[in-house]
């Protein structure tokens, strides 16, 4: 493994650019996990790991590969650079462009440096940072994941509570929640028919909606004697109870709350930036990282 800076362990200074402070493999740039975690200001590993597993997540969760973004690495591989590269532990993470800009967008925000290092990579992909902005995109993404999971969950619970129609009973909680069918509220929404509802839905609906599926799971998990009629009629009775939490704390109808940018397009969007920032670096090793080495040289 070629090391392109001088020094690997030195802090991001007053006009240096992340390129200089990389590790160069296959003709490819990668920045060590545990330098990365001091320019945040985090103290430890210990502290940070949790901010890289969950950005792995999101990683695994926009459909791009994990292992090739974070790739875990004894750090006896590097033992020629000692004086280069230091790490208290055995093991480490080798981190692309794109694993950087997610473990920042996941980064605790109270930091003076995470919220330096989110400016850093938003103003790199302007177009992108115009598209995010307001979105709450990996908070979006991970509620919307939570969706999913517990809809398998209420699926089971219907089926024991003898609910044949699932159409009739998902219904039901939407009318109670929303005073309208899934079909009208997507019109009145302006959501296509064909796309999917939760995902143009805001942080605060997804979390209602959250809430309305987990209750009622847990309701007819506990009903005597379930019928479907009466599976839908306590869905129909939950959905209402969380209207009237949204009316009275966010002091709107939930069929008003605004909707958001489409999940997918902005999946699609973060797919591209992957592209773009790794195939940005594998460049710059080809040329621009020569005229940086000769520059510093001077």
């Amino acid at each position: 493994m070629e090391i392109v800076t001088s020094n690997a362990n030195a802090p991001l200074g007053i006009g240096a650019t992340i390129e200089e402070f990389s590790l160069s493999e296959e003709g490819r740039m990668y920045w060590i996990a545990s330098w990365y975690a001091k320019v945040l200001g985090y103290k430890s590993m210990r502290t940070f790991k949790p901010v890289i597993v969950k950005a792995r997540e999101n990683c695994t969760l926009l459909g791009i590969s994990a292992e090739e973004n974070f790739k875990k690495f004894d750090v006896s591989e590097i033992t020629d650079h000692k004086k280069s590269y230091k790490s208290k532990s055995r093991w480490d993470y080798k981190l692309t462009k794109f694993a950087c800009f997610l473990i920042a967008m996941q980064a605790d925000r109270r930091k003076p440096r995470v919220r330096k290092a989110q400016l850093y990579f938003l103003h790199l992909m302007e177009e992108l940072n115009t598209l995010m902005t307001g979105q709450k995109f990996l908070q979006r993404r991970a509620s919307r994941e939570n969706i999913r999971e517990l809809n398998i969950s209420l699926t089971r619970a219907a089926a024991r509570a003898n609910v044949e129609d699932y159409r009739y009973f998902i219904n039901e909680g939407f009318v109670g929640m929303y005073n309208k069918s899934t079909g009208l509220l997507k019109s009145k929404r302006g959501i296509p028919s064909d796309s999917n509802f939760y995902d143009h839905l805001g942080m605060t609906e997804l979390s209602a909606n959250i809430f309305r599926i987990a209750l009622t799971t847990e309701r007819l998990k506990q009903m005597r004697k379930p019928t479907e009629k009466k599976a839908a009629l306590e869905h129909k009775r939950i959905g209402a109870q969380i209207r009237k939490l949204i009316q009275q704390y966010a002091n709107v109808n939930p069929e008003f709350l605004p909707t958001k940018i489409n999940l997918k397009r902005l999946s699609r969007t973060l797919k591209m930036a992957a592209r773009e920032l790794n195939e940005e670096t594998s460049s710059l090793i080809k040329g621009d990282a020569q005229m940086l080495l000769s520059d510093r040289a001077d």
